[in-house]
């Protein structure tokens, strides 16, 4: 323990504040420990159909600045849309003056191993984002599924103990779902739904599988649909054994900051000294 709160004090990310010390008793006395004030920041970039998010965070996940795209995939190509988003990285943190320690990319479609996205959008095949990003900032990269972010952003949110065996769902111009499962977040591999019964279908084995407790609703088709969001608890939760809570994401700037700031401090969590 004492090696890993010095690590994490080397790399400034906690510090030591002596004047908080409180003797109780012989021995050498505790000093007690806390977040230390952001060394660098860690951006997020969400990408929907028509529009998407770029933030930047410090290392407790406050929103230090942000904005909101609007900008339709299907009328450009990966080369363009990349060079939009690296010019709206520059402008989002234009004079903040901390270094970027890492970029993460949170996208509709699907994602490999290697961070390979597959876009469900006729002509564009497969685009590896991270190559373009790190040549331009110097910052590793992340990339995710929106619904494997929002699962990710449901642990980092979650008060203190574990998270129950959890299903994302997200319908909006594309579709995708993934779980929580013993603490970890992971998508559903399957092939890539193109409806919601599609989804319902992918999801439907796993719910019994994993045991799911919670389901998570995101995405424009069940903010708008109450039926839809009914008839989706009401065939899913005849899956499980248990009574499944049902919830939803209501807003699309709460969706896409969330997804952002998960897959920002992503590394930083998994590996904050390297991070």
């Amino acid at each position: 323990m004492t090696r890993a709160v010095t690590a994490l004090i080397q790399a400034q990310l906690v510090q030591e504040r002596p004047d908080l010390i409180f003797s109780s008793g012989p021995g050498r006395p505790r000093v007690p420990v806390e977040l230390a004030p952001s060394p660098r920041l860690h951006v997020g970039v969400s990408i929907f159909a028509h529009e998407y998010f770029v933030g930047y965070f410090d290392t407790k996940g406050r929103t230090v600045r942000h904005r909101q795209v609007p900008y339709t995939l299907s009328r450009t190509t990966p080369d363009k849309l990349w060079e939009h988003i690296s010019t709206s990285i520059h402008l989002t943190g234009s004079s903040l003056g901390l270094p970027i320690a890492n970029i993460g990319i949170s996208t509709i479609g699907t994602v490999d191993d290697q961070g390979t996205v597959t876009m469900p959008l006729p002509g564009w095949g497969t685009i590896n984002c991270t190559e373009k990003l790190l040549t331009e900032f110097g910052a590793p990269v992340s990339v995710a599924d929106i619904a494997t972010s929002l699962a990710a952003a449901e642990l980092f949110s979650a008060p203190t103990g574990p998270v129950p065996p959890t299903l994302v769902l997200v319908a909006d111009d594309t579709f995708s779902a993934a779980t929580i499962v013993d603490g970890v977040a992971a998508p559903i591999k399957s092939t890539q739904p193109t409806t919601v019964q599609a989804l319902i279908d992918a999801a439907t084995p796993v719910v019994h599988e994993a045991n799911i407790q919670r389901i998570i609703l995101a995405g424009a088709s069940f903010v708008r649909d109450q039926d839809l969001r009914s008839h989706v608890g009401q065939k899913l939760s005849t899956s499980g054994k248990d009574t499944i809570e049902l919830r939803l994401i209501p807003e699309r700037e709460l969706e896409m900051r969330s997804a952002a700031r998960a897959i920002a401090l992503d590394r930083c969590i998994a590996h904050p000294v390297a991070s």
